[in-house]
C-alpha cells in the first residue's frame, strides 16, 4: 500500500529511461517549480504581477491533468487566439525543457511520466497489470484525471478494482478532483458489486442526524431549483446534545452542473456553558442571548429572532 506519487515514483525509477530521463531524476517541490517559472517570467520579459509564478504554475497543472504537454498545449492556446494563455503555454513549455534538461519532474510529472509509460510501452503496462492483479483505491471522489489514468490503467489487464468512497465528500475539486470518476464508476466496470455502507458505529445518534441534515433536506444532482436550499432554509434543535445546527448555503448550481459546488454553512450555538472566560470572550457574539461560533458564513440572527 502506497500514496499515488510513491507508488509512481517507485515505477518511474525503473523505466524513466523510456521517456528520455535516468533513473537518478530530481523530484522539485512546489518552491523549486515557481523559483524555475520566476526564472523564466523574467528572461521572457513578462511582468511577474500579470504572470505570477503561482498562477503560471496553476494553469500547467491543469494542462498536465489533462495529459497535455507543453507543444500540445501551445497549439491549443496559439488555436484559440488567447494572449495570455499563449504567453503562459510558451512558459510551460520551456519550464518542460529545462526541468528536462535537469533530469527532473514536477509532482504532476510524477503522475503524468507514468501514465505516458503505461499507455505508451505495451511491455512495461503488462508488467505492471501483472504486479498490480488488484487494485484499491480509498478516498476516491478525490481523485484526479491523471490518478483515474493510472488507475484504470493498472487495472485493465484484470479489472480486480476496488475503490472506496462518498460523493457527498468530495472536497478537492479546487485541486482538480473530478467527481465524475466515482459518480460514472459503475460505467466503466458494469460488473462491479456496489456496497453500501450506511451505518455508523463513531458518532450517536443525533451528531448523525445532524450530519445527515443536509443530504436528507437537498438533492444535489437535481436539475430542478426548487430542490435547492436557500439560506437559512433550515434549522433543527436535538434535544441533550446542548447545540443547535443551522444549516445555510448559498442559492448555487448542483454538483455535476457547471459552476461552483453547494457549500453549507454549520453554526454551532451553545444553549448553555460553564466557562466564563469563553462567554467572556464570545460574549459580544449573541443570538438570542446564546454564544455562538460560526464558520465566517453569514449572520444567522434573523432567522432564529
Amino acid at each position: 500500500a502506497s500514496p499515488f506519487h510513491s507508488a509512481c515514483v517507485r515505477i518511474l525509477r525503473r523505466d524513466i529511461d523510456r521517456l528520455g530521463f535516468t533513473s537518478s531524476f530530481t523530484i522539485y517541490d512546489t518552491a523549486d517549480s515557481e523559483r524555475v517559472i520566476k526564472d523564466i517570467v523574467k528572461d521572457f520579459n513578462l511582468d511577474e504581477k500579470a504572470f505570477a509564478p503561482r498562477s503560471i504554475l496553476g494553469y500547467i497543472s491543469r494542462a498536465k491533468d489533462a495529459m497535455k504537454l507543453g507543444k500540445d498545449y501551445l497549439q491549443e492556446c496559439e488555436k484559440a487566439g488567447d494572449y495570455r494563455l499563449v504567453k503562459i503555454a510558451k512558459v510551460y513549455a520551456e519550464y518542460e525543457r529545462r526541468l528536462r534538461e535537469a533530469n527532473a519532474l514536477d509532482f504532476d510529472d510524477i503522475i503524468l511520466d507514468t501514465v505516458r509509460l503505461l499507455q505508451n510501452f505495451d511491455d512495461v503496462r503488462e508488467y505492471y497489470q501483472k504486479k498490480f492483479r488488484y487494485v484499491l483505491i480509498d478516498e476516491y471522489q478525490d481523485t484526479n484525471n491523471l490518478q483515474y489514468l493510472l488507475a484504470s490503467t493498472l487495472a485493465g489487464g484484470y479489472e480486480n478494482i476496488c475503490v472506496v468512497g462518498d460523493d457527498d465528500q468530495s472536497i478537492y475539486s479546487w485541486r482538480g478532483a473530478d467527481l465524475r470518476n466515482i459518480l460514472e464508476f459503475e460505467q466503466d466496470y458494469p460488473t462491479a458489486h456496489t456496497v453500501k455502507l450506511e451505518q455508523n458505529y463513531r458518532s450517536v445518534d443525533n451528531f448523525l442526524k445532524a450530519d445527515c441534515l443536509p443530504m436528507d433536506c437537498d438533492n444535489d444532482h437535481s436539475d430542478d431549483p426548487d430542490d435547492w436550499l436557500t439560506p437559512f432554509d433550515v434549522a433543527m434543535d436535538f434535544p441533550g446534545v446542548g447545540m443547535i445546527f443551522v444549516y445555510s448555503r448559498s442559492h448555487m448550481k448542483p454538483k455535476g452542473k457547471r459552476g461552483p459546488r453547494p457549500r453549507f454553512h454549520v453554526y454551532f450555538i451553545c444553549t448553555e456553558t460553564t466557562n466564563s472566560e469563553i462567554y467572556s470572550s464570545w460574549k459580544d457574539r449573541l443570538i438570542a442571548d446564546y454564544p455562538y461560533f460560526d464558520d465566517g458564513a453569514k449572520d444567522s440572527a434573523r432567522f432564529l429572532f
